[in-house]
């Protein structure tokens, strides 16, 4: 058991660090799948991850990763005190997280996030460790005219002592031609399973470890070891392998962060540095799959270098890159940022 000091709160004296859960209602939200190549993804995660607490946990990515987009009308939190609007946009890397003594579990990691509100981005960087960065969104209120999506935010175009910092449009994403929004999703388990199989499906032909001796292959042997007979074990598919990996809640994702703050006295170190499971409840409301296809618009800039981080794969060279989209979908819901989880510690 942790003991902790009090947090002395300085609500009613200019907060901007709030106390949890947060929900967010009636929100409107997107997703989209892009190609990633995993080796140079995996480098990314080993940079951050894993560097952490390598010794007692390893996350492996998978090569996609899922570029999201939320437009909230009405957030609120536990001290009740008012409500504020929230726009975010956010690159998701699913990985797969080992853990000694545990079985393998899929979580999301979250290393660029970008939001319209101080406070919020305060609070997701204090409490749960997200790595939030303000930005100017925009974000379409209706599906069916889910034309264009950007993210302005401020940037280093290059690193240089007599380079400034400019606010640019870093992400533009848009839609080809139009097209409608299909609404077949009414429940958050009918969703996920739906949702799980078409990522399954972008994925099938780069997994092709997945029955060998690779890292995927330890996490199906692992997966299948608790409530699986051995018909279960030979036919196991990759949306179930994903859906158990998840676990048993269908409405809870776990969103896990490296969490820390630099030192006072040396700001090269950290105080305090911590990995932080988050989880996230989804209340569905509607969704479905997006209709046409979009491409996403990424300049380069030395501060952002989210093509070479994130292993995505333009259609040609050159800057902005252009990255085309697997697929989309949307959903609407309300959604929970729930009390977070300290699983490793730097002692």
């Amino acid at each position: 058991m942790r003991k902790l000091p009090n947090y002395i709160d300085d609500l009613g004296h200019g907060s901007c660090s709030h106390a949890v859960p947060v929900t967010l209602h009636d929100c409107i939200s997107y997703g989209f799948a892009l190609a990633a190549d995993c080796s140079a993804l995996q480098r990314f995660v080993d940079s951050q991850l894993n560097r952490a607490a390598s010794r007692k946990f390893r996350y492996r990515a998978l090569p996609l990763v899922l570029h999201c987009y939320l437009n909230c009308p009405k957030g609120t939190n536990v001290e009740n005190v008012g409500w504020i609007p929230d726009r975010e946009a956010a690159f998701l890397v699913p990985v797969v997280e080992f853990r000694r003594g545990a079985l393998p579990r899929l979580k999301v990691w979250a290393p660029y996030m970008f939001i319209d509100q101080p406070g919020a981005l305060i609070t997701g960087r204090d409490v749960w460790g997200y790595r939030k960065a303000l930005g100017f969104l925009d974000v379409p209120e209706d599906p069916q005219q889910a034309q264009e999506f950007s993210v302005i935010t401020q940037v280093f175009e290059k690193f240089n002592p007599n380079c400034p910092a400019r606010n640019v449009e870093l992400l533009k994403l848009t839609r080809s031609a139009a097209a409608t929004a299909d609404n077949s999703w009414s429940d958050t388990a009918g969703a996920r399973q739906q949702l799980l199989q078409r990522i399954a499906d972008a994925l099938g032909g780069q997994l092709t470890e997945a029955r060998g001796d690779g890292w995927i292959g330890r996490a199906m042997r692992l997966a299948t070891r608790v409530g699986a007979g051995v018909g279960d074990r030979m036919g196991l598919g990759l949306a179930s392998l994903l859906d158990r990996l998840l676990g048993g809640i269908p409405d809870t994702m776990t969103a896990i962060n490296l969490k820390q703050l630099r030192d006072a006295e040396d700001s090269t170190k950290a105080c305090y540095q911590a990995l932080v499971d988050s989880p996230c409840k989804v209340d569905l409301d509607s969704g479905g799959f997006l209709g046409g296809s979009y491409e996403l618009e990424i300049p380069h800039c030395d501060s952002h270098p989210l093509v070479k981080d994130l292993g995505l794969r333009p259609l040609a060279s050159g800057s902005p890159a252009r990255v085309p989209t697997l697929f989309g979908f949307w959903a609407r819901m309300k959604f929970s940022g729930l009390n977070g989880k300290v699983i490793w510690e730097s002692r």
